[in-house]
């Protein structure tokens, strides 16, 4: 039974899209080996892998994301075993008849509360839930009318005024809409036509039909126009998805070699993720896959530079002296007391 209160009101995103709480899980301890215990702990929300860092580079973050399903701490189809006798089927968040009459002062009342509070957020979701759809609805048929903002704003404003009761005010925001429809359905003659009637060239019948055949052909040009522009569109995205793919793949491809020849890879791999995805934020995703792989293996050339200067260095060592020649070789003295007693093991 759910013991937070979620707010009856809530505020839905600009593009209809209601997005849903990720549902958190406790994770699992690794077990790491002795081999991997002196490598830095890697930070749990970097990404895993080189596609994981270029993906999350490339999709902004306020893009949906799946959100994993919860799931119920038992099946609500199957029976408490307390109410198998009384054939009652009891949900998950549900007390049977045995468990409620062991609730004893405070804590029935505190129940009774609850209980009744669930079935006022629960109501309250149904509300919502409706009205989403409905929202989702109109949002829906105004992309698919390819209005702009502005242009709705109009006819809400019309519209409003119509119904308010107020003819004249919606007669005088329509009258400028409809001379111009008029003008581009050539029911009103250009300027250029009423001169030509005026002077006599042409009949006014005979210059109606020619403004007609203006329009047509003026919105044919547009309705071309607008056709080879959602062509382009379409390839433009169709391309984008197709680089983004290949990009991909290269990063894998990539990943998965430096993986199985390069024995440090693991300890690499996490910074070399991080800047890779923090170059595709700075300067964009790479324009080919080919210039995706020179960006990888500069990067993995800097961090195995910066990773080989982190190394502590190996003692330097020198042979002894005196004695004559000796296969030995002890560390360089770090002391005065220590130069003493090799001198003096070497001298014996």
């Amino acid at each position: 039974m759910a013991g937070s209160e979620s707010s009856p009101e809530s505020t839905t995103p600009v593009d209809g899209s209601v997005q849903a709480e990720a549902v958190t899980s406790t994770p699992t301890p690794d077990v790491t080996s002795p081999a991997e215990s002196s490598t830095p702990e890697a930070d749990p929300g970097a990404p895993k892998s080189m596609v994981e860092a270029v993906h999350s580079a490339l999709q902004p973050k306020d893009a949906d994301e799946d959100s994993p399903p919860s799931k119920p701490d038992r099946d609500p189809t199957k029976t408490d075993p307390a109410s198998e006798k009384t054939g009652e089927t009891i949900a998950p968040d549900e007390l049977n008849e045995i468990e409620r009459s062991q609730l004893k002062g405070k804590t029935k009342r505190s129940f009774e509360r609850l209980t009744t509070r669930v079935g006022e957020l629960n109501a309250q979701n149904e509300q919502l839930q409706a009205r989403v759809t409905e929202y989702d609805r109109v949002v829906d048929y105004i992309r698919s009318t390819k209005l702009k903002a502005e242009e709705i704003d109009t006819v809400f404003d019309i519209a409003t005024t119509m119904k308010s009761g107020n003819p004249h005010e919606a007669l005088r925001k329509l009258v400028p809409i409809v001379q111009q429809l008029q003008r581009q359905a050539g029911v009103v003659l250009p300027d250029d036509l009423t001169e030509q009637v005026r002077q006599g060239y042409l009949t006014e019948q005979h210059a109606r039909e020619l403004a007609m055949t203006r329009s047509e052909a003026a919105h044919a040009r547009a309705r071309e126009q607008y056709s080879l522009q959602e062509r382009q569109e379409a390839e433009k995205a169709a391309s984008y998805q197709a680089h983004m793919q290949s990009l991909k793949t290269t990063a894998d491809d990539w990943e998965r070699q430096k993986s199985g020849s390069d024995l440090e890879w693991s300890k690499k791999a996490a910074r070399v993720h991080e800047l890779a995805k923090l170059e595709i934020f700075q300067n964009g995703p790479p324009p080919s896959p080919q210039h995706a792989v020179k960006m990888f293996n500069d990067i993995y050339d800097r961090v195995t530079k910066d990773l080989k200067a982190l190394m502590p260095k190996p003692s330097a060592v020198k042979p002894m002296n005196g004695g004559g020649p000796s296969t030995r070789s002890v560390a360089e003295p770090k002391t005065m007391l220590e130069a003493i007693q090799m001198s003096t093991r070497g001298s014996t």
